[in-house]
């Protein structure tokens, strides 16, 4: 290519850092440096999609006038691009995935990159643990998806897990992973299983190991019959609505997107006070609590289910809260500025 810009995204699964840039390119389209290209260094569901954003293929010769790498696990491919490119990394991790990069990949954030564009206050603090230098740190919030459920769509989700009018569900969401604390769901289950009325599931992808190892504890602790790991979904919207408290046992969560889109559904978030959840619980925006508290967890899940008035200022605030810093329409706009203004320093180098 020749001149334009070069995105560069590590994997094109349906989990948060793909979806916000497919969301963002999409939206920015227009104001972005053209041509666009995008490489793909793992294929995905939404690599087709993305893929379909670009004005010219990725061949790999020429030389755009800036690249957006999205996320820091793929930061080292900085190294194989002309040093006078200027670049921005978009990241979405927070310590324990930072801490995993290679040095490739640490030193390209930490001298390569021009512009570290962070998705939380959480992101940032571990950017600068790292050494990266505060001035080239941009905080940039990651767009939210406002989802579109149907009655219909929402009825067929409670006739799906058989629950009746009078009972309320009680859904995790996201890669059912460690990090994600997709295990942490079953116990806090467990601390809530002696209300009848409530029914349990889990929608997201759940890898070999990590299904093995949650049908044993799901099973260990006689919920087999209770909760239900219902696999990747190709749109979370009714599922977020048909839920009456969404629950969020991450470990790390730099900014989950989840909450806010639950919150657009009209249903509240308690979890664990971590990453992007401290600035929610802070603002009202969710019910949280110290990690690991798996019994405080169940506490905050009830007081939102039992609570109309509290749930529904729950709901409201994290409305707030994404129509002031994660609205597509302005995150887009400052996406698109950022990356004009490194082209143009990029097309002064030539």
């Amino acid at each position: 290519m020749n001149g334009g810009l070069l995105v560069i995204a590590h994997e094109a699964t349906r989990t948060g850092s793909p979806a916000v840039l497919l969301r963002l390119l999409t939206a920015a389209r227009d104001d972005l440096p053209h041509p666009i290209s995008v490489r793909l260094l793992a294929d995905g569901p939404l690599a087709d999609d993305l893929r379909a954003v670009a004005t010219t293929p990725s061949d790999g010769t020429g030389r755009p006038d800036v690249v957006l790498v999205n996320s820091a696990l793929a930061a080292g491919e900085l190294w194989r691009l002309p040093d006078d490119v200027p670049a921005a990394v978009y990241v979405h991790e927070q310590a324990i995935a930072l801490g995993e990069l290679s040095d490739d990949a640490l030193r390209a954030l930490r001298e390569r990159a021009a512009v570290v564009l962070s998705v939380s206050e959480a992101t940032t603090a571990d950017l600068l643990a790292l050494g990266v230098a505060a001035d080239r740190i941009r905080l940039l919030p990651p767009a939210v998806h406002r989802p579109d459920p149907t009655d219909a769509g929402t009825a067929a989700v409670r006739r799906e897990l058989s629950v009746r009018d009078d009972q309320r569900l009680v859904l995790g969401c996201g890669v059912a992973a460690w990090r994600k604390g997709a295990d942490l769901f079953v116990p806090t289950c467990a601390r809530l299983a002696g209300r009848r009325e409530l029914v349990f599931a889990w929608v997201g992808q759940r890898h070999r190991t990590e299904r093995r190892r949650l049908d044993h504890d799901t099973r260990a602790a006689g919920l087999d019959e209770r909760v239900r790991w219902i696999g990747e979904v190709d749109d979370t919207s009714n599922w977020l609505a048909a839920a009456d408290v969404l629950l969020m046992c991450s470990r790390e969560d730099p900014q989950p997107l989840v909450p806010f889109e639950a919150a657009y559904c009209g249903t509240p978030t308690a979890g664990f006070d971590v990453g992007g959840l401290v600035t929610m619980g802070r603002n009202g925006g969710a019910v949280t609590v110290p990690f690991p508290d798996v019994a405080g967890l169940a506490t905050a899940a009830e007081s939102l289910i039992d609570d109309t008035a509290l749930a529904r200022a729950t709901v409201d605030a994290a409305t707030a809260l994404a129509d002031r810093h994660h609205d597509l329409t302005i995150v887009a706009a400052e996406f698109a500025a950022v990356l004009n203004g490194l082209a143009a320093d990029g097309r002064t180098t030539e």
